[in-house]
């Protein structure tokens, strides 16, 4: 029985409850089989939207591949605007690639399967192993996060050049992009680092992709989060 389901009568137009065989009848067909509830909806979907996710970023990653390949063998294209462009191809391409390595490699999207036991649990969780140092699978969990907060450092670069080259040098293609670079490759490393050693320090549970303090994933969400959305805004 679902005590969490609910039992319903019907009720006569005459105000009695409706009677079957003599009998007041109630319909508990939710308590003993209750209709999926709403999320159910959404996990059944997860594996059709995961394919869905993989199949575009594997087209982005021959999309940038093509496009990195023209502009390095066209001499005529390489200007500082250009290069600042394959900066920024060159970050979605690791967005796209380390997400679908991580997608591959990781089980359920937890980790690796040698930080894994096996068989699972009864409710579908896959327990990790204590004994294990699991230094793999965080390594590619901040090689991921990376990947993530460098892509959108890099469209923050790709903006602040367009603006710069537009109000600032107007009549001039030959702006530096050094700066650009050393800012859109080492913020992230800035951020991340910390984001790191907050795991280390705070939360440092198995693979970094679970928490065992309940405050802990707001705090490390904070630490990646905020700057990705200064980047944004």
């Amino acid at each position: 029985m679902y005590t969490q389901q609910f039992a319903t009568k019907y009720c006569n137009p005459n105000g009695t409850w409706f009677e079957n065989n003599g009998s007041k009848w109630t319909n508990f067909s939710q308590c003993k089989n209750p209709a999926p509830p709403y999320p159910s909806i959404i996990q059944n979907s997860l594996p059709s939207i995961k394919m869905m996710s993989q199949i575009g970023y594997a087209v982005s990653l021959v999309s940038l591949v093509l496009a990195l390949i023209i502009l390095i063998s066209i001499k005529r294209l390489r200007c500082p605007r250009n290069t600042l462009h394959m900066h920024l191809f060159v970050s979605f391409f690791l967005r796209a690639f380390m997400t679908i390595l991580k997608s591959m490699l990781f089980v359920n999207g937890i980790g690796l399967p040698n930080s894994i036991s096996f068989p699972t649990e009864e409710d579908g969780v896959a327990p990790f192993k204590t004994n294990h140092p699991n230094w793999e699978c965080k390594l590619v969990v901040s090689f991921w996060q990376y990947a993530l907060v460098a892509n959108y450092f890099w469209i923050l670069m790709e903006g602040l050049y367009l603006h710069n080259l537009i109000f600032l040098a107007p009549f001039s293609d030959s702006s530096a992009i050094t700066l650009y670079v050393i800012l859109g490759w080492g913020c992230p490393i800035l951020v991340v680092s910390s984001w790191v050693l907050s795991r280390i320090y705070l939360d440092d549970t198995f693979c970094w992709t679970t928490h065992d303090s309940p405050d802990a994933p707001f705090k490390l969400f904070l630490i990646v989060q905020i700057p990705i959305i200064v980047s944004i805004v």
